[in-house]
């Protein structure tokens, strides 16, 4: 019998801004899937800004322990924020295939 490797997810690092969200995703064409995982206590919402800075897409909401595949492109920006407070958590900016966003 023979087995398939096992494809290996990458971790990559979260880039914390205390203050507030102003990212924003240069144009790109390598799409990829990502996953976001909420390890948090909290619901949270996650939200991609586009060239511009503004959210043009519905935000994707997790709870806690919840896990979402996303698909997305290299170096597009997500904004991630507490629900039902409103505050601001992270930014994380999506650098390769198969990546896996831990939030904390």
């Amino acid at each position: 019998m023979i087995v398939p490797p096992v494809e290996r997810v990458r971790v990559y690092p979260v880039y914390l801004d205390s203050d507030s969200c102003t990212a924003f995703s240069p144009y790109s064409t390598r799409k990829v899937q990502v996953e976001f995982v909420n390890l948090s206590d909290k619901k949270i919402r996650i939200v991609w800004h586009d060239e511009d800075g503004k959210e043009p897409l519905p935000a994707l909401v997790l709870g806690p322990q919840d896990r979402s595949l996303q698909k997305t492109y290299v170096g597009h920006e997500w904004c991630i924020f507490e629900i039902p407070s409103g505050r601001f958590k992270q930014v994380v900016t999506i650098l390769g295939p198969r990546q896996q966003i831990e939030i904390h």
